[in-house]
Protein backbone atom coordinates (compact mmCIF):
# COMPACT_ATOMS: atom_id res chain seq x y z
CA UNK A 1 0.00 0.00 0.00
CA UNK A 2 3.24 2.31 0.44
CA UNK A 3 4.18 1.89 -2.72
CA UNK A 4 0.89 2.63 -4.46
CA UNK A 5 0.06 5.83 -2.33
CA UNK A 6 4.05 6.85 -3.06
CA UNK A 7 3.07 5.95 -6.90
CA UNK A 8 -0.11 8.23 -6.45
CA UNK A 9 1.85 11.19 -5.04
CA UNK A 10 4.00 11.45 -7.93
CA UNK A 11 1.83 11.12 -9.83
CA UNK A 12 -0.44 14.03 -8.56
CA UNK A 13 3.27 15.90 -8.72
CA UNK A 14 3.25 15.21 -12.56
CA UNK A 15 -0.32 15.60 -13.11
CA UNK A 16 -1.34 16.03 -16.83
CA UNK A 17 -3.77 18.73 -16.99
CA UNK A 18 -5.54 16.79 -19.89
CA UNK A 19 -6.50 14.04 -17.78
CA UNK A 20 -9.30 14.56 -14.48
CA UNK A 21 -9.20 13.06 -11.15
CA UNK A 22 -12.20 10.65 -12.05
CA UNK A 23 -10.47 9.32 -15.10
CA UNK A 24 -7.28 8.40 -12.43
CA UNK A 25 -9.56 6.86 -10.10
CA UNK A 26 -11.63 4.71 -12.78
CA UNK A 27 -8.13 3.56 -14.39
CA UNK A 28 -6.69 2.55 -11.44
CA UNK A 29 -9.98 1.00 -10.42
CA UNK A 30 -10.27 -0.78 -14.18
CA UNK A 31 -6.06 -1.75 -13.87
CA UNK A 32 -6.71 -3.07 -10.33
CA UNK A 33 -9.50 -5.05 -11.67
CA UNK A 34 -7.68 -6.64 -14.30
CA UNK A 35 -4.67 -7.92 -13.15
CA UNK A 36 -6.88 -9.50 -10.17
CA UNK A 37 -8.60 -10.85 -13.11
CA UNK A 38 -5.40 -12.15 -14.86
CA UNK A 39 -3.62 -13.28 -11.92
CA UNK A 40 -6.51 -15.19 -10.26
CA UNK A 41 -7.37 -16.66 -14.15
CA UNK A 42 -3.24 -17.46 -14.14
CA UNK A 43 -3.63 -19.41 -10.74
CA UNK A 44 -5.97 -22.07 -11.84
CA UNK A 45 -4.89 -23.03 -14.84
CA UNK A 46 -1.59 -23.06 -12.55
CA UNK A 47 -3.64 -25.59 -10.37
CA UNK A 48 -5.15 -27.58 -13.17
CA UNK A 49 -1.44 -27.87 -15.02
CA UNK A 50 0.06 -28.74 -11.56
CA UNK A 51 -3.17 -31.40 -10.90
CA UNK A 52 -3.52 -29.11 -7.60
CA UNK A 53 -7.27 -29.24 -6.85
CA UNK A 54 -8.58 -25.63 -6.55
CA UNK A 55 -11.69 -23.99 -4.50
CA UNK A 56 -14.25 -21.49 -5.90
CA UNK A 57 -13.97 -20.22 -2.60
CA UNK A 58 -12.78 -16.59 -1.90
CA UNK A 59 -10.43 -17.01 0.57
CA UNK A 60 -8.69 -19.63 -2.64
CA UNK A 61 -9.01 -16.08 -4.60
CA UNK A 62 -7.75 -13.44 -1.86
CA UNK A 63 -3.72 -13.44 -2.58
CA UNK A 64 -4.19 -13.63 -6.80
CA UNK A 65 -6.71 -10.64 -6.08
CA UNK A 66 -4.66 -8.58 -3.80
CA UNK A 67 -1.32 -9.46 -5.78
CA UNK A 68 -3.03 -9.10 -9.41
CA UNK A 69 -5.18 -5.92 -8.77
CA UNK A 70 -1.50 -4.43 -6.93
CA UNK A 71 0.36 -5.14 -9.92
CA UNK A 72 -2.12 -3.73 -12.44
CA UNK A 73 -2.12 -0.12 -10.19
CA UNK A 74 1.75 -0.12 -10.19
CA UNK A 75 1.74 -0.97 -14.15
CA UNK A 76 -0.80 1.84 -14.56
CA UNK A 77 1.09 4.17 -11.95
CA UNK A 78 4.34 3.65 -14.45
CA UNK A 79 2.48 3.88 -17.62
CA UNK A 80 1.35 7.49 -16.10
CA UNK A 81 4.75 8.65 -14.77
CA UNK A 82 6.26 7.25 -18.54
CA UNK A 83 3.59 9.21 -20.69
CA UNK A 84 4.18 12.45 -17.82
CA UNK A 85 7.69 12.23 -18.67
CA UNK A 86 7.32 12.29 -22.14
CA UNK A 87 5.38 14.92 -22.23
CA UNK A 88 7.44 17.52 -20.62
CA UNK A 89 10.17 16.11 -22.71
CA UNK A 90 8.11 17.03 -25.52
CA UNK A 91 7.19 19.95 -24.14
CA UNK A 92 11.56 20.93 -23.56
CA UNK A 93 12.23 20.34 -26.73
CA UNK A 94 9.18 21.76 -28.43
CA UNK A 95 9.81 24.86 -26.26
CA UNK A 96 13.85 25.12 -26.66
CA UNK A 97 15.50 28.20 -28.91
CA UNK A 98 17.78 25.94 -30.53
CA UNK A 99 16.88 24.12 -33.20
CA UNK A 100 16.55 20.07 -33.41
CA UNK A 101 16.37 17.77 -36.05
CA UNK A 102 16.24 13.75 -36.80
CA UNK A 103 17.58 12.93 -39.97
CA UNK A 104 17.05 9.10 -41.25
CA UNK A 105 20.15 8.07 -43.85
CA UNK A 106 17.79 9.18 -46.95
CA UNK A 107 17.83 13.01 -45.84
CA UNK A 108 14.20 12.77 -45.04
CA UNK A 109 12.89 13.65 -41.58
CA UNK A 110 12.10 12.16 -38.75
CA UNK A 111 11.40 15.10 -35.90
CA UNK A 112 11.99 19.05 -36.13
CA UNK A 113 11.05 20.75 -33.29
CA UNK A 114 8.70 24.20 -33.17
CA UNK A 115 12.13 26.65 -33.15
CA UNK A 116 13.21 24.72 -36.25
CA UNK A 117 9.65 25.10 -37.94
CA UNK A 118 9.43 28.98 -36.84
CA UNK A 119 13.20 29.37 -37.27
CA UNK A 120 12.83 27.94 -41.33
CA UNK A 121 9.16 28.65 -41.78
CA UNK A 122 7.50 25.26 -42.62
CA UNK A 123 5.14 23.27 -41.31
CA UNK A 124 4.86 20.17 -39.61
CA UNK A 125 3.14 18.52 -42.99
CA UNK A 126 5.72 20.07 -45.13
CA UNK A 127 9.04 18.58 -43.02
CA UNK A 128 7.43 15.20 -44.14
CA UNK A 129 8.11 15.56 -47.98
CA UNK A 130 11.00 17.77 -47.40
CA UNK A 131 14.70 16.69 -47.41
CA UNK A 132 17.40 17.98 -45.21
CA UNK A 133 19.72 18.19 -48.46
CA UNK A 134 17.09 20.84 -50.15
CA UNK A 135 17.11 23.35 -47.20
CA UNK A 136 21.03 23.10 -47.00
CA UNK A 137 22.48 26.30 -48.56
CA UNK A 138 24.43 25.49 -51.99
CA UNK A 139 27.52 26.67 -50.75
CA UNK A 140 27.63 23.91 -47.73
CA UNK A 141 25.74 21.48 -49.64
CA UNK A 142 28.96 19.45 -50.43
CA UNK A 143 30.65 19.67 -46.81
CA UNK A 144 27.91 18.83 -45.11
CA UNK A 145 27.15 15.83 -47.45
CA UNK A 146 30.07 14.42 -46.35
CA UNK A 147 29.35 14.64 -42.81
CA UNK A 148 26.69 12.93 -42.99
CA UNK A 149 27.79 10.18 -45.21
CA UNK A 150 30.75 9.80 -42.78
CA UNK A 151 28.37 9.42 -39.77
CA UNK A 152 26.55 6.70 -41.57
CA UNK A 153 29.56 4.98 -42.81
CA UNK A 154 30.50 5.27 -38.81
CA UNK A 155 33.90 6.99 -38.91
CA UNK A 156 32.99 8.95 -36.24
CA UNK A 157 30.25 9.20 -33.93
CA UNK A 158 29.57 13.10 -33.68
CA UNK A 159 30.74 15.99 -35.18
CA UNK A 160 30.95 19.75 -34.63
CA UNK A 161 29.74 21.75 -37.44
CA UNK A 162 28.54 25.30 -38.86
CA UNK A 163 26.15 25.30 -41.88
CA UNK A 164 23.62 27.73 -43.52
CA UNK A 165 20.24 26.50 -44.14
CA UNK A 166 17.77 28.27 -46.68
CA UNK A 167 14.45 29.18 -45.07
CA UNK A 168 11.40 28.93 -47.10
CA UNK A 169 11.15 32.14 -48.63
CA UNK A 170 14.84 32.24 -49.31
CA UNK A 171 16.68 33.52 -46.06
CA UNK A 172 20.03 32.56 -45.14
CA UNK A 173 20.05 31.17 -41.52
CA UNK A 174 23.72 30.16 -40.21
CA UNK A 175 23.58 27.56 -37.55
CA UNK A 176 26.43 25.91 -35.01
CA UNK A 177 25.90 22.52 -33.38
CA UNK A 178 26.70 18.87 -33.28
CA UNK A 179 25.18 15.78 -34.63
CA UNK A 180 25.66 12.50 -33.66
CA UNK A 181 24.42 9.04 -34.80
CA UNK A 182 21.85 7.04 -33.71
CA UNK A 183 22.11 3.32 -33.76
CA UNK A 184 19.23 0.45 -34.04
CA UNK A 185 21.68 -2.63 -33.18
CA UNK A 186 24.45 -1.87 -34.72
CA UNK A 187 22.54 -0.74 -37.41
CA UNK A 188 22.96 3.37 -38.35
CA UNK A 189 19.47 4.54 -38.85
CA UNK A 190 19.41 8.58 -38.39
CA UNK A 191 21.38 10.90 -37.45
CA UNK A 192 19.97 13.54 -34.65
CA UNK A 193 21.41 17.33 -34.40
CA UNK A 194 20.95 20.21 -32.67
CA UNK A 195 21.90 23.99 -33.91
CA UNK A 196 22.30 27.13 -32.13
CA UNK A 197 20.97 29.89 -34.76
CA UNK A 198 24.32 31.77 -35.14
CA UNK A 199 22.93 34.05 -37.78
CA UNK A 200 22.78 37.55 -35.87
CA UNK A 201 26.54 36.97 -34.72
CA UNK A 202 27.56 36.17 -38.12
CA UNK A 203 26.05 39.42 -39.31
CA UNK A 204 27.36 41.32 -37.00
CA UNK A 205 30.65 39.55 -37.40
CA UNK A 206 30.52 40.94 -41.06
CA UNK A 207 29.78 44.03 -40.39
CA UNK A 208 32.46 44.03 -37.59
CA UNK A 209 35.11 42.86 -40.61
CA UNK A 210 33.57 44.93 -43.04
CA UNK A 211 34.06 48.23 -40.42
CA UNK A 212 37.49 46.99 -40.19
CA UNK A 213 38.16 46.95 -43.48
CA UNK A 214 36.64 50.25 -44.49
CA UNK A 215 38.95 51.79 -41.69
CA UNK A 216 41.87 49.86 -42.64
CA UNK A 217 42.15 50.78 -46.55
CA UNK A 218 39.95 54.31 -46.82
CA UNK A 219 42.66 57.31 -47.35
CA UNK A 220 41.33 58.98 -44.88
CA UNK A 221 43.39 58.34 -41.24
CA UNK A 222 41.11 57.56 -38.71
CA UNK A 223 41.50 57.78 -35.05
CA UNK A 224 39.85 57.29 -31.57
CA UNK A 225 40.89 58.47 -28.11
CA UNK A 226 40.00 58.68 -24.57
CA UNK A 227 38.78 61.34 -22.65
CA UNK A 228 42.64 62.73 -21.77
CA UNK A 229 43.80 62.33 -25.20
CA UNK A 230 44.98 59.09 -25.13
CA UNK A 231 44.92 57.28 -28.63
CA UNK A 232 43.47 53.85 -28.44
CA UNK A 233 42.93 53.26 -32.22
CA UNK A 234 44.84 54.15 -35.53
CA UNK A 235 44.52 53.06 -38.81
CA UNK A 236 46.61 52.33 -41.58
CA UNK A 237 46.14 55.38 -43.57
CA UNK A 238 46.48 57.59 -39.92
CA UNK A 239 49.96 56.05 -39.28
CA UNK A 240 50.65 56.92 -43.03
CA UNK A 241 49.62 60.73 -42.77
CA UNK A 242 51.23 61.44 -39.37
CA UNK A 243 54.47 58.88 -40.18
CA UNK A 244 54.85 57.64 -36.60
CA UNK A 245 54.25 53.61 -36.08
CA UNK A 246 50.76 51.93 -34.33
CA UNK A 247 52.95 51.24 -31.97
CA UNK A 248 54.14 54.78 -31.26
CA UNK A 249 50.80 56.30 -31.97
CA UNK A 250 49.17 53.72 -28.72
CA UNK A 251 51.48 54.97 -26.65
CA UNK A 252 51.32 58.91 -27.23
CA UNK A 253 48.30 61.73 -26.59
CA UNK A 254 46.87 63.08 -29.42
CA UNK A 255 48.39 66.58 -28.61
CA UNK A 256 51.47 64.83 -28.99
CA UNK A 257 50.88 63.87 -32.14
CA UNK A 258 48.98 67.80 -33.57
CA UNK A 259 51.10 70.11 -32.53
CA UNK A 260 49.26 73.20 -33.61
CA UNK A 261 51.70 75.65 -35.85
CA UNK A 262 48.57 77.46 -37.38
CA UNK A 263 48.45 81.49 -36.73
CA UNK A 264 45.29 80.75 -35.48
CA UNK A 265 46.27 80.59 -31.90
CA UNK A 266 42.47 79.93 -30.71
CA UNK A 267 41.77 76.66 -32.94
CA UNK A 268 42.27 74.37 -29.63
CA UNK A 269 39.50 76.61 -27.87
CA UNK A 270 37.56 76.76 -31.09
CA UNK A 271 37.25 72.76 -30.91
CA UNK A 272 36.61 71.96 -27.01
CA UNK A 273 33.88 74.76 -27.20
CA UNK A 274 32.20 73.01 -30.60
CA UNK A 275 32.64 69.58 -28.89
CA UNK A 276 31.38 70.54 -25.52
CA UNK A 277 28.30 72.94 -27.39
CA UNK A 278 27.29 70.02 -30.67
CA UNK A 279 29.78 67.37 -29.89
CA UNK A 280 31.30 67.89 -33.28
CA UNK A 281 34.24 70.08 -34.90
CA UNK A 282 35.25 70.27 -38.64
CA UNK A 283 38.39 72.68 -39.17
CA UNK A 284 41.36 72.49 -41.17
CA UNK A 285 44.93 73.28 -39.43
CA UNK A 286 48.79 73.35 -39.93
CA UNK A 287 50.79 71.05 -37.83
CA UNK A 288 54.08 68.79 -38.92
CA UNK A 289 55.02 64.76 -39.40
CA UNK A 290 56.95 62.69 -36.72
CA UNK A 291 59.93 64.53 -39.25
CA UNK A 292 59.17 68.12 -38.17
CA UNK A 293 57.86 68.30 -42.03
CA UNK A 294 54.93 70.93 -41.60
CA UNK A 295 51.69 69.85 -43.53
CA UNK A 296 48.13 70.99 -43.69
CA UNK A 297 45.42 68.67 -42.00
CA UNK A 298 41.24 68.93 -42.82
CA UNK A 299 40.09 67.34 -39.39
CA UNK A 300 36.74 66.22 -38.37
CA UNK A 301 36.21 65.26 -34.98
CA UNK A 302 32.77 63.59 -32.87
CA UNK A 303 31.98 62.83 -29.86
CA UNK A 304 31.16 58.82 -28.40
CA UNK A 305 28.71 58.52 -26.36
CA UNK A 306 27.65 55.25 -24.31
CA UNK A 307 24.05 53.91 -23.45
CA UNK A 308 23.52 56.62 -20.94
CA UNK A 309 24.33 59.23 -23.27
CA UNK A 310 27.44 60.32 -21.41
CA UNK A 311 30.72 61.06 -23.88
CA UNK A 312 33.50 58.18 -23.45
CA UNK A 313 35.36 58.51 -26.54
CA UNK A 314 36.33 60.75 -29.59
CA UNK A 315 36.98 60.02 -33.07
CA UNK A 316 38.74 61.66 -35.42
CA UNK A 317 39.08 61.67 -39.46
CA UNK A 318 42.03 63.34 -41.00
CA UNK A 319 43.13 64.27 -44.65
CA UNK A 320 46.44 65.79 -45.67
CA UNK A 321 45.12 68.19 -48.02
CA UNK A 322 48.77 70.04 -48.57
CA UNK A 323 48.74 68.97 -52.31
CA UNK A 324 45.36 70.23 -52.51
CA UNK A 325 45.67 73.26 -51.30
CA UNK A 326 48.86 73.40 -53.51
CA UNK A 327 47.09 72.69 -56.45
CA UNK A 328 43.92 74.86 -55.78
CA UNK A 329 45.98 77.47 -55.23
CA UNK A 330 47.95 76.40 -58.61
CA UNK A 331 44.64 76.37 -60.58
CA UNK A 332 43.77 79.95 -59.13
CA UNK A 333 46.90 81.39 -60.09
CA UNK A 334 46.12 79.80 -63.45
CA UNK A 335 42.49 80.92 -63.94
CA UNK A 336 43.84 84.20 -62.65
CA UNK A 337 47.05 84.76 -64.29
CA UNK A 338 47.90 85.91 -67.91
CA UNK A 339 49.05 82.22 -69.54
CA UNK A 340 51.82 84.02 -71.31
CA UNK A 341 53.36 86.86 -69.34
CA UNK A 342 52.40 85.33 -66.08
CA UNK A 343 51.53 89.05 -64.70
CA UNK A 344 47.48 89.06 -63.34
CA UNK A 345 45.06 88.95 -65.86
CA UNK A 346 41.61 90.92 -65.56
CA UNK A 347 39.39 89.16 -63.07
CA UNK A 348 42.54 89.20 -60.34
CA UNK A 349 42.88 92.86 -61.72
CA UNK A 350 39.52 93.52 -60.32
CA UNK A 351 39.74 92.04 -57.34
CA UNK A 352 42.85 94.11 -56.64
CA UNK A 353 41.06 96.99 -57.43
CA UNK A 354 37.80 96.33 -55.60
CA UNK A 355 40.32 95.82 -52.16
CA UNK A 356 42.34 98.92 -53.21
CA UNK A 357 38.73 100.73 -53.58
CA UNK A 358 37.68 99.70 -50.45
CA UNK A 359 40.80 100.23 -48.22
CA UNK A 360 40.41 104.13 -50.22
CA UNK A 361 37.06 104.76 -48.88
CA UNK A 362 37.71 103.84 -45.21
CA UNK A 363 41.52 105.30 -44.81
CA UNK A 364 40.50 108.40 -47.14
CA UNK A 365 43.16 107.21 -50.03
CA UNK A 366 43.82 107.65 -53.55
CA UNK A 367 44.89 105.36 -56.07
CA UNK A 368 45.90 105.96 -59.85
CA UNK A 369 44.95 103.66 -62.70
CA UNK A 370 47.07 103.69 -65.24
CA UNK A 371 45.80 102.12 -68.95
CA UNK A 372 49.18 101.15 -71.33
CA UNK A 373 49.02 100.59 -74.49
CA UNK A 374 52.52 99.47 -76.35
CA UNK A 375 53.22 102.02 -79.87
CA UNK A 376 52.89 100.07 -82.67
CA UNK A 377 53.20 96.75 -81.98
CA UNK A 378 51.39 95.22 -84.82
CA UNK A 379 54.44 96.24 -86.73
CA UNK A 380 56.94 93.96 -84.39
CA UNK A 381 55.08 90.88 -85.05
CA UNK A 382 54.41 91.63 -88.81
CA UNK A 383 58.67 92.09 -88.82
CA UNK A 384 59.84 89.65 -86.75
CA UNK A 385 56.87 86.86 -86.19
CA UNK A 386 54.68 86.26 -82.86
CA UNK A 387 56.95 84.58 -81.00
CA UNK A 388 59.32 87.36 -80.88
CA UNK A 389 56.39 88.91 -79.99
CA UNK A 390 55.04 87.13 -77.46
CA UNK A 391 58.86 87.03 -75.93
CA UNK A 392 59.09 90.93 -76.18
CA UNK A 393 55.71 91.01 -73.87
CA UNK A 394 57.35 88.52 -71.46
CA UNK A 395 60.28 90.43 -71.60
CA UNK A 396 58.36 93.87 -70.80
CA UNK A 397 55.73 92.46 -68.26
CA UNK A 398 59.65 91.76 -66.58
CA UNK A 399 60.39 95.39 -66.56
CA UNK A 400 56.72 96.45 -65.22
CA UNK A 401 57.26 94.18 -62.25
CA UNK A 402 60.75 95.92 -61.54
CA UNK A 403 59.71 98.76 -62.04
CA UNK A 404 56.30 99.52 -59.36
CA UNK A 405 56.13 98.57 -56.00
CA UNK A 406 55.31 95.62 -54.28
CA UNK A 407 52.07 96.94 -53.48
CA UNK A 408 50.95 98.22 -56.57
CA UNK A 409 50.03 95.73 -59.50
CA UNK A 410 50.70 95.28 -63.17
CA UNK A 411 48.16 93.24 -65.40
CA UNK A 412 47.42 92.68 -68.76
CA UNK A 413 43.95 92.55 -70.30
CA UNK A 414 45.33 91.24 -73.29
CA UNK A 415 47.02 91.63 -76.46
CA UNK A 416 49.42 94.66 -75.41
CA UNK A 417 47.18 96.41 -73.53
CA UNK A 418 48.43 96.65 -69.69
CA UNK A 419 46.57 98.28 -66.24
CA UNK A 420 48.69 98.91 -63.89
CA UNK A 421 47.16 100.19 -60.67
CA UNK A 422 49.10 102.16 -57.63
CA UNK A 423 48.17 102.67 -54.51
CA UNK A 424 48.52 105.15 -51.47
CA UNK A 425 49.54 107.60 -54.03
CA UNK A 426 50.34 111.77 -52.29
CA UNK A 427 50.14 113.90 -55.32
CA UNK A 428 49.75 114.12 -59.34
CA UNK A 429 53.41 115.34 -59.71
CA UNK A 430 54.40 112.23 -58.12
CA UNK A 431 52.36 109.93 -60.39
CA UNK A 432 53.33 111.78 -63.31
CA UNK A 433 57.23 110.66 -62.15
CA UNK A 434 56.22 107.04 -61.60
CA UNK A 435 54.51 106.65 -65.03
CA UNK A 436 57.19 108.87 -66.96
CA UNK A 437 59.62 106.07 -65.51
CA UNK A 438 57.63 103.24 -66.75
CA UNK A 439 57.71 105.35 -70.28
CA UNK A 440 61.00 105.23 -69.63
CA UNK A 441 62.03 101.58 -69.08
CA UNK A 442 60.24 100.28 -71.85
CA UNK A 443 62.10 102.72 -74.66
CA UNK A 444 65.60 101.04 -73.71
CA UNK A 445 65.82 98.38 -76.55
CA UNK A 446 64.93 94.90 -75.69
CA UNK A 447 67.46 91.77 -76.89
CA UNK A 448 65.41 89.17 -77.98
CA UNK A 449 67.30 86.33 -80.49
CA UNK A 450 70.36 89.07 -80.81
CA UNK A 451 68.46 91.69 -82.05
CA UNK A 452 67.59 95.06 -80.96
CA UNK A 453 64.26 96.01 -80.53
CA UNK A 454 62.86 99.32 -79.48
CA UNK A 455 59.21 99.25 -78.62
CA UNK A 456 57.53 102.38 -76.95
CA UNK A 457 54.10 102.55 -74.98
CA UNK A 458 51.46 105.49 -74.49
CA UNK A 459 49.76 105.54 -71.07
CA UNK A 460 46.52 107.45 -69.74
CA UNK A 461 46.53 108.10 -66.14
CA UNK A 462 42.88 108.56 -63.68
CA UNK A 463 43.00 108.69 -60.30
CA UNK A 464 40.43 107.67 -58.07
CA UNK A 465 37.80 109.66 -55.63
CA UNK A 466 33.96 110.43 -55.38
CA UNK A 467 33.48 106.67 -54.83
CA UNK A 468 33.87 106.81 -59.09
CA UNK A 469 33.54 102.88 -60.22
CA UNK A 470 36.60 100.46 -61.19
CA UNK A 471 35.18 100.93 -64.66
CA UNK A 472 34.78 104.12 -64.85
CA UNK A 473 38.37 104.98 -63.94
CA UNK A 474 39.34 102.17 -66.54
CA UNK A 475 37.25 103.81 -69.31
CA UNK A 476 38.90 107.15 -68.20
CA UNK A 477 42.36 105.80 -68.89
CA UNK A 478 41.58 104.32 -71.96
CA UNK A 479 40.49 107.95 -73.13
CA UNK A 480 43.61 109.08 -71.78
CA UNK A 481 45.64 106.90 -73.36
CA UNK A 482 44.09 107.30 -76.73
CA UNK A 483 44.55 111.09 -76.29
CA UNK A 484 48.18 110.36 -75.35
CA UNK A 485 48.66 108.18 -78.97
CA UNK A 486 46.59 110.97 -81.00
CA UNK A 487 49.37 113.93 -79.27
CA UNK A 488 52.27 111.80 -80.82
CA UNK A 489 52.64 108.77 -78.48
CA UNK A 490 55.26 107.43 -76.38
CA UNK A 491 53.53 109.77 -73.55
CA UNK A 492 51.61 109.89 -70.77
CA UNK A 493 48.00 112.25 -70.32
CA UNK A 494 45.90 112.74 -66.94
CA UNK A 495 42.49 112.27 -67.02
CA UNK A 496 40.34 115.19 -65.72
CA UNK A 497 37.02 113.40 -66.23
CA UNK A 498 33.54 114.19 -63.83
CA UNK A 499 34.65 110.99 -62.14
CA UNK A 500 38.06 112.67 -60.69
CA UNK A 501 37.99 115.61 -59.48
CA UNK A 502 40.41 118.43 -60.74
CA UNK A 503 43.87 118.06 -58.85
CA UNK A 504 46.37 120.77 -59.03
CA UNK A 505 49.87 118.73 -60.00
CA UNK A 506 51.74 119.72 -56.97
CA UNK A 507 49.02 119.54 -54.75
CA UNK A 508 49.42 116.98 -52.44
CA UNK A 509 46.22 114.16 -53.07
Amino acid sequence: MTFIFVNYVIYISMYNSKMQKNEFVWGAIASFSFGSILLSAFSLVQKNLLGLPFSWSPKAFIVPIFFGGVSGIAIYLSNIRLRASRAQMRDFINNVEDLIQIVDKNGSFHFVNNAWLRTLGYSKQETKKLNVFEVIHPDYLEHCTDLFQSLFRKERDKIKMEVAFLTKDGKTIYLKGNANLQLKGKEPISTRSIFRNITEEKEAEYLRKLSENIFSNTKEGVIATDMKGQIKFANTAFVEITEYSKEELLRRNINSIFPVITPDSDITTQMISSLQESDTWQGELWTHKKNGEPYLLRMSVSAIHNEKGETINYAGIITDITRDKERERDLYDRAMHDNLTKLPNREMFYEFASTAQKEAEEKNKIFALLFLDLDNFKEINDQYGHLVGDRLLRALSQRLRNTIRESDIASRFGGDEFVILLKDIKTVENTKKVTQHIVDSISKPFTINDEKIYISASIGISFYSYKATIDRLLKNADEAMYKAKKDGKNRIQISLQAETRPIPKDAPL
